[in-house]
């Protein structure tokens, strides 16, 4: 009697310890697949963000075109480019430190 209960309680805990183990397995396993679902739903949304930055640092660079701006300045403004160039140009050195700044900021 004895033999078969020892027998028969191993048997159920075993068979308890096995279903507690598939639950948290089927539990880990669904949470893999959840979060690498949201990893690549994630992924794509960064590459659709990337994908715009880089949209909109081209119209940024087409308007900002030297180009673009002379042919403004021309037609729409009625400036005209000059017919010859100084010999030399005189600049407020407060001036010059004051555009470096602005480019040494904007560039880095």
């Amino acid at each position: 009697m004895k033999i078969d209960n020892r027998i028969r309680y191993i048997f159920f805990y075993m068979l308890g310890v096995s279903i507690l183990a598939a639950f948290v397995y089927v539990y880990t396993y669904e949470g893999i697949k959840d979060f690498k679902k949201n990893k690549l739903e994630s992924e794509e949304i960064i590459r659709q963000k990337d994908n715009f930055i880089n949209t909109l640092t081209a119209s940024i660079q087409l308007l900002e075109s030297e180009d673009r701006i002379v042919d403004f300045a021309i037609d729409s403004l009625g400036m005209r480019l000059p017919l010859t160039l100084p010999d030399t140009f005189y600049v407020n050195r407060a001036e010059v430190i004051r555009i470096e700044k602005i480019v040494l900021d904007k560039y880095e």
